[in-house]
């Protein structure tokens, strides 16, 4: 047979990193091939299942050859770290192929002796870890090739912490997108199973039976991030886990609490009002979907409960005038009411509030909540935003504001700050999303409160900066994320307090405020930051030194901000339009992408379609989440890097008083630099050029052909 067309081996470092790669030829025996040539990935897909610690993931893919010649494959995947790898397997077109496995430390040395042949630097990512690898025979031009593996590790809990990694790194190492990525994990355990959390992405969650099912799916997708998932198993009624980073300087901590799910009359019993716009621009599918929504919550509320239901236009009417028992009768007689709505005339949001949280009245000792659902913006009444919040908050209500914006041509500044005013939230429903499915998932979350008017007490004085800084209430099912800074590593005792009813209730954590690498705690510290201080720029206006702290923190964390975007500003010469602190020029554009960019126009003035851009963008920041990266901006350690001018330059680093040690990629001050500091393996796997700092010390890669 002939001899097979090689290929860059940074390509095979998608092995290294996650999917695995089918790669040309037998990487580890030939000469290095040119860096135009790619093996794709067009299907990723992986099924976990947990059974006790027990991890058992299945993986398959459908690579594509698309040179115009045929190759002889590899395939090729890492051993998970710390796996005790039981059983692997492949099959290709329905036969079993045959394969070995190598030791971590023989993975590593072949790595690092193909590196100096010239290989991309992205290989350093897989040193420390073993690796799986299988010939594939011959791939014909344009085929698509099958493959399915199956391995089992063991998760070994830390402080009863269980943590889950699939690589998934793939971004660097393939020129298009995962035509389809899906990942989904089962976890079943003879203990509760809580606190299930990814820092990498947002899953979708299902309670089983015995256990939880999360996963998560995107088409085109284009994977920048491994994926992380941490869970916990837990008798007690309220467990609480703790995730650290702490490096060089003050740590980051994202502590999650989660009370167990609990039955109909174990939870509090409760005070709701429910309050529907029926103006005329909620005429067709809106008010048929807003009424089968209410009808459902209606059909959910436990006798113990009571409520009140409140429809307004330009008049206000109430259902019963008082809050009632959530009764049969009660409930019959809502349902009833509800069905026979019409929609007409005007909004008079004012009234409509004033009335529900007058119905509320004296909480006593039960939780009271207010669902609003509106589609519009003040037009009866009093119509200033300022003036209504003003009204709200003379009422001095204890009731949490849980807001429904609908559509488009409303003033979500107002219904933003309504939700911040009464400590609730907002949900805003696109033209044509199912608002029916907004409001049954979210009233879902909100209909057994456990414990309210949370209080935290870290035993100490050098925890700072929690996030969100007011907390919300606990509720059955659902789990509460905080995250903060930390001054000194050390075990501490955290003691929360709330109120169930007339008691007041004190559980005491004993955790452990480790200093670890886990930079994606700190990133998830740093979008909440932004996005509470985004919030607070859009409620009460822009001052100088929030602006810059927003600023500092975006280009250091590479976040997309009103004031930030991830673009480099150049002229016609592709120089730098500014300078900042030698981080480059963010210019305009938002994560929402249709809002005009703070230095165009006010974010507390942003209306309409961009204004409930914006507001669910700083939303998304404010619960840690974000999708930011692009084809000039990466982050590694725990930070932003940035592509300028074929470099990638560390966001830290100050070219005006830091001079960037030379250091030749694959060297031995290379690998020496590496062994010092293994965390660099992330920066030195972003391309062959790069400009990093580490313990204060800034150091310029450079390949060996470039000296």
């Amino acid at each position: 047979m002939r001899k097979a067309t090689t290929l860059l081996l940074s390509i095979l470092a998608v092995a290294c990193l996650a999917d695995g790669v089918v790669v040309p030829g037998s990487y580890f025996q030939e000469p290095l091939g040119p860096p135009e040539l790619r093996v794709t990935i067009a299907e990723h897909h992986v099924t976990t299942t947990i059974d006790d610690g027990l991890a058992v993931t299945s993986v398959e893919e459908v690579f594509v050859n698309d040179y115009d010649h045929a190759i002889e494959a590899v395939y090729i995947f890492p051993v998970p770290e710390g796996a005790a790898v039981s059983e692997f397997s492949v099959t290709v077109d329905g036969r079993e192929v045959s394969a070995e496995v190598l030791e971590a430390a023989e993975a590593a040395e072949l790595y690092a002796d193909a590196l100096r042949q010239g290989g991309n630097a992205a290989l350093l990512e897989f040193m420390g870890r073993g690796a799986f690898r299988a010939a594939l025979g011959e791939m014909a031009a344009g085929e698509r090739r099958p493959v399915r593996l199956e391995y089992t590790e063991l998760l070994e809990p830390q402080d009863g912490l269980y943590h889950y990694s699939y690589p998934l790194d793939i971004d660097t190492f393939t020129y298009r997108t995962v035509d389809n990525l899906s990942l989904e994990v089962t976890i079943a355990s003879a203990a509760p199973v809580l606190n299930v959390y990814s820092t990498s992405h947002t899953l979708t969650r299902e309670e089983l039976q015995d256990g939880v099912k999360v996963t998560y799916y995107e088409q085109n997708a284009r994977p920048a991030g491994d994926f992380e998932l941490y869970y916990q198993t837990s008798t007690q009624e309220l467990a609480a886990a703790l995730l650290t980073h702490r490096l060089e300087e003050d740590g980051a901590f994202l502590l999650i609490l989660s009370p167990q799910r609990r039955a109909d009359d174990e939870v509090l019993p409760k005070d709701i009002v429910f309050c529907l716009d029926i103006s005329g621009s909620m005429r067709g599918d809106k008010l048929t979907q807003a009424k089968t929504a209410l009808a459902y919550c209606l059909e959910r509320l436990n006798p113990a409960d009571r409520f009140e239901v409140v429809t307004f236009t330009t008049e206000v009417e109430s259902l019963f005038g008082e809050l009632r028992p959530a009764d049969q009768d009660n409930r019959s007689r809502a349902l009833e009411f509800i069905a026979g709505l019409e929609a007409q005339a005007r909004t008079n949001i004012d009234g409509a509030l004033q009335t529900s949280l007058e119905a509320l009245g004296d909480p006593g000792q039960r939780p009271q909540s207010l669902i609003f659902l509106t589609d519009g913006k003040p037009t009866v009444g009093e119509r200033e935003p300022v003036d209504i919040v003003a009204n709200v908050e003379g009422r001095g209500s204890s009731a949490r504001a849980y807001i429904f914006g609908v559509g488009h041509d409303l003033n979500s500044l107002l219904l933003d700050h309504l939700a911040v005013v009464q400590r609730g939230s907002v949900v805003y429903v696109e033209p044509g999303e199912d608002l029916e499915a907004a409001v049954t998932s979210f009233y879902e979350k909100i209909q057994g409160p456990v414990l309210t008017d949370l209080e935290l007490d870290f035993g100490g004085t050098d925890v700072a900066e929690l996030y969100p800084p007011i907390l919300p209430d606990l509720f059955s099912g659902e789990q509460l994320t905080l995250s903060g800074r930390f001054a000194e590593p050390g075990r501490r005792t955290v003691t929360l307090s709330g109120r169930a009813g007339g008691e007041i209730l004190r559980r005491e954590f004993e955790l452990d405020f480790a200093a670890v690498d886990n930079p994606a705690v700190e990133l998830i510290w740093a979008r909440r930051k932004v996005g509470y201080l985004l919030e607070l720029v859009r409620l009460e206006g822009e001052d100088e030194e929030t602006v810059e702290t927003i600023t500092e923190l975006a280009l250091r964390f590479g976040i997309v901000t009103p004031y930030t975007s991830l673009a480099w500003a150049e002229d016609d010469r592709g120089e730098p339009l500014a300078a900042n602190g030698g981080h480059g020029h963010f210019s305009g554009g938002t994560a929402a992408g249709d809002a005009p960019s703070a230095s165009e126009m006010e974010l507390r003035a942003i209306e309409g379609a961009a204004g409930v851009a914006a507001s669910e963008s700083i939303d998304e920041l404010q619960a840690g989440v974000g999708d930011d990266e692009s084809a000039q901006v990466r982050r590694a350690m725990g930070r932003a890097f940035y592509l300028r001018d074929g470099v990638w330059t560390d966001s830290i680093y100050d070219e005006d008083s830091m001079t960037p040690t030379e250091v030749v990629q694959a060297s031995d001050d290379y690998f020496t630099l590496l062994t010092e500091h293994p965390e660099l393996a992330r920066a030195f796997a972003l391309g062959d050029e790069l400009i990093v700092v580490v313990a204060g010390q800034a150091y310029r890669i450079s390949p060996a052909d470039a000296q």
